[in-house]
């Protein structure tokens, strides 16, 4: 058991909580420290420390692959999409007159909206 680790993960805790009653008081943190009898140093201090722990674990869980379910309360879990590899398959689509030129790789919505304007035109 590592208590170096649970005491420091309590204080975290701790700290979120009065950063959390700060932000809900609307005060300053100079105000807020003040009034709390809180160094305001110290205050700073923990806030680079939570900041710092919620940069660690989201690192962490990107290496994992499972950032999802790591992801600090009030914060967005960020995806970039992968493009898809190019098709170099053509498709031609002849509607009356009108001939559609397209890549197999087209999406089915793009696709149906294209033919439903050539049906209206051709």
């Amino acid at each position: 058991m590592d208590t170096k680790k649970i005491t420091t993960e309590y204080r975290l805790i701790q700290w979120a909580g009065i950063m959390q009653a700060r932000s809900e008081s609307g005060q300053t943190v100079k105000a807020y420290c003040e009034s709390a009898g809180i160094h305001e140093n110290t205050y700073y201090y923990w806030q680079h420390k939570l900041r710092e722990a919620a940069s660690q674990k989201l690192f962490s869980a990107s290496q994992n692959e499972s950032a999802k379910d790591n992801v600090p309360n009030g914060w967005t879990q960020c995806a970039i999409k992968k493009p898809k590899p190019a098709s170099n398959k053509t498709i031609y689509i002849r509607i009356g007159k009108c001939t559609l030129k397209t890549t197999a790789d087209i999406e089915i919505e793009t696709l149906t909206k294209m033919c439903g304007a050539l049906v209206t035109i051709c």
